[in-house]
């Protein structure tokens, strides 16, 4: 690909101030994979400095609901209604919106209805996603106010932004690797906690 090609489907005008740095963002693009009907998708989406931090965020090919459904042997019905329960609402069945990692997750939860009762089973994972839509807020605000607004305000550029988003989608991949060791010491803490209070409660009938 070269400036003609991009300023043929509406992607460069070498007219514009900004003209070097937009070309040097779709190059960069171009070096990692990216096409130009990626391009062009992602310019009329009006995330063309976010598309490479999108793919290294939910990598792999994008599933729909029927396809998830036909994977872990739920319905297209409970695939929608357990979507909805963790915050993640999909209306159309065949938008291509999951990801091969999302079919693992269902599969569990099919799984894990043989363990626990569906109805406490939900209430858990609406409190799981209500909890990791919390954090995936804080982590966006955390990128927007220290990150994407001082290069905004110096007028770094697109491929300024684009690499510091991909940067940034680098370092939450690491913090998710952390995150299990975080969580058993919260399940550890929780566990002691209602024990403690069990204990308590039951020394509290004997006495009586």
């Amino acid at each position: 690909m070269d400036a003609a090609e991009y300023e043929a489907r509406g992607l460069y005008d070498p007219t514009t101030p900004n003209a070097a740095d937009r070309l040097a963002l779709l190059d960069w693009l171009a070096d990692r994979g990216f096409g130009i009907e990626d391009m062009v998708e992602a310019a009329a989406a009006n995330r063309l400095t976010a598309v490479a931090g999108d793919l290294a965020l939910r990598p792999g090919e994008r599933l729909t609901m029927r396809d998830v459904a036909e994977s872990t042997g739920l319905t297209a019905e409970q695939v929608r209604q357990l979507s909805l329960t963790i915050g993640l609402p999909v209306e159309d069945v065949d938008e291509r919106i999951y990801t091969p990692g999302d079919v693992s997750v269902f599969k569990l939860f099919s799984e894990t209805t043989e363990l626990f009762p569906e109805q406490s089973l939900m209430q858990f994972v609406r409190v799981l996603g209500s909890s990791l839509a919390r954090i995936a807020d804080a982590a966006v605000s955390l990128f927007l106010s220290d990150v994407e607004t001082p290069i905004t305000d110096a007028q770094a550029g697109e491929l300024a932004l684009a690499r510091a988003q991909l940067d940034a989608i680098g370092a939450l991949n690491l913090l998710t690797e952390h995150l299990e060791t975080l969580f058993r010491a919260h399940m550890e803490l929780a566990v002691r906690r209602n024990t403690a209070a069990r204990a308590e409660a039951s020394s509290k009938i004997v006495r009586r």
